[in-house]
């Protein structure tokens, strides 16, 4: 990778910690997989999870990494990835993408959730690279209603995580040239004070 390989600032921010442990742990792993697993998964990871940025700053590209996915496909266990909400093949949908990092859409959705979040605003769009993030949201709110109370966590909590993962993902301010998210720093904290 070159020196001068940049990122959408937000995907490194979220990521940062999750690439930190995947770094620290991927030599347990090694030995438990197979050699092309390995090699297909490092791939798969290193080139799905963060696009590059144009020079300009304006187009995010993943790079192509479909031969890897084919591999991890035949060879890895089902379903061993999960980053962010995202699975091995949700990252390999990305495999040579492009998005114009200014680039705004309505989702096809009416809610995140449609039985635990608020509808979307008519107003409410979206940074077009971050839809993939946006549909799989909903997973993640039904996962959390799910499975937090058998964890006993309590409804109070439960309910403030929700909210906080119905309105995470960024969305696009009117001019498309600022990025804002629904969640602010007084909902998190009240969050993290279970």
């Amino acid at each position: 990778m070159d020196s001068g390989y940049k990122v959408p600032e937000y995907l490194l921010k979220i990521l940062a910690r999750t690439l930190e442990f995947l770094v620290k742990n991927f030599e347990i792993l090694r030995p438990r997989l197979h050699t092309f697993c390995v090699t297909s998964l490092k791939e798969v990871l290193c080139k799905g999870i963060l696009p590059k940025c144009s020079q300009d700053e304006t187009v995010a590209t993943y790079l192509n990494f479909s031969s890897s996915c084919s591999q991890v496909n035949s060879i890895c266990p089902p379903n061993f990835i999960h980053i962010n909400g995202q699975t091995e093949k949700t990252l390999c949908l990305e495999s040579g993408r492009n998005y114009q990092l200014n680039g705004c859409l309505r989702p096809t959705q009416t809610a995140i959730n449609k039985q635990y979040c608020s509808p979307f605003s008519d107003k409410i769009t979206y940074p077009s690279w971050l839809m993939t993030s946006v549909l799989i949201q909903n997973k993640t709110v039904s996962n959390i209603k799910l499975t937090y109370p058998g964890r006993n966590v309590s409804s109070s909590c439960v309910d403030k995580w929700v909210q906080i993962t119905c309105n995470r993902i960024p969305f696009c301010s009117p001019d498309r040239k600022h990025l804002y998210v629904g969640v602010n720093k007084q909902q998190c904290e009240a969050a993290l004070a279970w």
